[in-house]
């Protein structure tokens, strides 16, 4: 902890209000929560809603109505708000939406008005590259490829999930994806008279990988699987029709359930209902690191999950995480059945020990940890 009062800013070029960012919105509560307790000093919010650029939750800037506005405030008035919103801040944390020559003349206001601030942008995943599917988003990326190059002219740290020790000649800062663990009701379902229930709860990207739970759900009934096994997919994306698609052609529609998204008591009635979580099964498809959220909100749940990638925060044998193969190959639904029957038998209150290992290692105070100790270090130029 700071022994002084130390103010900063967390920059978001995202509407945090579109229900469909709500995990990315609660990742960014919990990092400021963490940010301001660790440093004792204030940590203004900045992001953009509609035509209009908030700060702390209230507009501070409205550009007018309409799509056009809509769209000049996103690229363009952002931008330019920033510098002029920040106030006395001696740091910037800024999640990173790809760079254009905006972003970097943004970065390089902010630093001519201060040279002593510290500016560090979080990369959620690395390397991102493939990524990219449509036309737009192979757009976008064109852009930032041209950029990126000049940010270690402007930027002092890159804080990345990935083992990168420099990304675009910047130095990194190596953490994990954290949890409020106080946030998340303690599951309780252990009945399976009705079957056994899978849950998916994501922005639905091939990167989950929920593909091969249907096709192994498929495999599953096709072999005799003579006890039920649901799916419920929670949430939209660009993948949501493709998997509906695929649950009709595979013959398991009235197993595979697609809610949509869900916030609240209806979110929680699910859940309630729920047995094994369902992580990322398909990070081997964009070829990147990943410390998934939604792992580490199963867990402060004391919710059993499977995980389809290495997360060095669930490394060894854990008894509560099912380790499926980073491959294409569909999801073993039988080794998930016996997975979940040995440990509801070798640990009827597993459930506790989940809670109790998230908050031991999980929380975003634990997780931002490097990020503030780097702050709080005297500012050296560097040659």
């Amino acid at each position: 902890m700071s022994d002084r009062p130390i103010r900063g800013a967390y920059v978001a070029r995202l509407d945090l209000s579109q229900p469909h960012l709500k995990g990315v919105a609660e990742k960014i509560r919990g990092q400021r929560v963490a940010l301001a307790k660790e440093l004792g000093g204030p940590v203004r919010l900045i992001y953009p809603v509609g035509a209009s650029i908030l700060l702390d939750e209230q507009v501070a800037k409205h550009f007018g109505y309409g799509a056009l506005r809509r769209r000049l405030t996103y690229y363009l008035f952002f931008y330019l708000a920033v510098p002029r919103l920040l106030g006395v801040v001696e740091y910037i944390y800024l999640r990173y939406q790809g760079c254009s020559p905006l972003m970097l003349w943004m970065l390089w206001r902010v630093r001519r008005s201060d040279p002593s601030i510290k500016i560090l942008i979080e990369i959620p995943s690395f390397p991102y590259d493939n990524e990219s599917q449509t036309l737009r988003e192979k757009a976008k990326q064109t852009v930032d490829r041209l950029f990126r190059g000049m940010l270690w002219r402007l930027v002092d740290r890159i804080v990345t999930f990935s083992h990168q020790t420099s990304i675009f000649r910047v130095p990194t800062i190596r953490t994990d994806n954290g949890v409020d663990p106080a946030r998340w009701p303690l599951s309780a379902n252990r009945d399976r008279s009705a079957g056994l229930r899978l849950l998916g709860l994501a922005n639905l990207s091939r990167w989950h990988g929920y593909d091969r739970v249907i096709t192994g759900l498929s495999r599953y009934y096709e072999n005799g699987g003579k006890h039920h096994v649901f799916f419920d997919v929670v949430g939209s994306g660009a993948e949501s029709m493709s998997l509906q698609e695929l649950a009709a052609a595979e013959g398991v529609e009235k197993f595979v359930r697609f809610w949509g998204p869900q916030s609240g008591q209806e979110l929680e009635g699910i859940v309630a209902l729920t047995h094994i979580g369902i992580s990322s099964l398909g990070i081997h498809r964009v070829m990147m690191d990943s410390s998934t959220i939604k792992a580490r909100e199963y867990c402060a749940r004391g919710l059993p999950f499977v995980l389809g990638f290495k997360d060095p925060d669930f490394a060894g044998n854990l008894p509560f995480v099912f380790h499926a193969p980073a491959s294409e190959e569909p999801l073993d639904i039988a080794a998930v059945q016996r997975f979940y029957e040995k440990l509801v038998s070798d640990n009827p209150k597993f459930g506790t020990d989940m809670r109790t290992y998230a908050e031991r290692n999980l929380t975003w105070q634990n997780k931002m940890q490097p990020i503030c100790d780097y702050i709080c270090q005297p500012q050296i130029a560097e040659t």
